[in-house]
C-alpha cells in the first residue's frame, strides 16, 4: 500500500473544462454530452449548472454510468485510467434549430460521421464558427479524412506530436 498525501475531486473532460473556461471569462456557453444516470453524472450536471453553463443539451442515459478517470500522482509520476461507458454517437449529434454562434468539438472516438456532417450543416446555415480538437481517434485516421470539416474549421488545436501524425 502506498499511503496518500491528500484526495481531490473534480470535474474535467474536454467539453466541461472548455465550457468552465469560457464561463469564466463572460461568455455564455453549453454543454452538448452524455451522463450517466449515476451519482456521478448529478455531480457533474450540478457543478457544471452552478457555473453557469447550460446543461440543456446534456442526455441523461439511466441505464449507464458515467466517465470517470482516476488520477494517481506520486513522486513526480501519473497513471491515469479512464472509464468510458456506453456511448450512442446520435448523443453528440447537434439539434438543427441550435442556436449559437461558435462550437468546440472536443476529442470523440469513432463513428462521429453524424455529428461531424450536422456541424457542417449548421456552418453553412448559419455561419457557426467552428474550433476543433481532434482526439486520437481522429489524429491516427489523418487530416485526409476529414476534409470537410476542416475547409469550414476556424481554428484547430492540436500539439506539435499530433500535428506531426495529422498531416503524415
Amino acid at each position: 500500500k502506498i499511503p496518500l498525501d491528500s484526495i481531490t475531486y473534480h470535474i474535467g473532460g474536454s467539453a466541461a473544462n472548455t465550457a468552465m473556461n469560457f464561463s469564466r471569462i463572460g461568455l455564455s456557453c453549453g454543454v452538448l454530452s452524455s451522463v450517466g444516470g449515476d451519482s456521478q453524472g448529478e455531480k457533474i450536471l450540478e457543478y457544471l449548472r452552478d457555473h453557469s453553463i447550460d446543461i440543456s443539451q446534456i442526455k441523461k442515459k439511466n441505464t449507464s454510468a458515467s466517465n470517470m478517470s482516476v488520477i494517481f500522482s506520486f513522486k513526480g509520476d501519473r497513471t491515469i485510467f479512464t472509464y468510458h461507458g456506453e456511448r450512442e454517437p446520435s448523443d453528440y449529434v447537434p439539434n438543427k434549430s441550435l442556436k449559437t454562434n461558435w462550437i468546440y468539438l472536443a476529442p470523440l472516438g469513432d463513428d462521429t460521421t453524424l455529428i461531424e456532417n450536422r456541424i457542417v450543416e449548421l456552418i453553412a446555415k448559419d455561419g457557426v464558427g467552428l474550433i476543433w480538437n481532434p482526439g486520437n481517434f481522429q489524429v491516427d485516421q489523418k487530416a485526409r479524412s476529414f476534409r470537410h470539416l476542416l475547409r469550414v474549421c476556424n481554428v484547430v488545436i492540436l500539439n506539435k506530436e499530433e500535428i506531426t501524425r495529422f498531416v503524415d
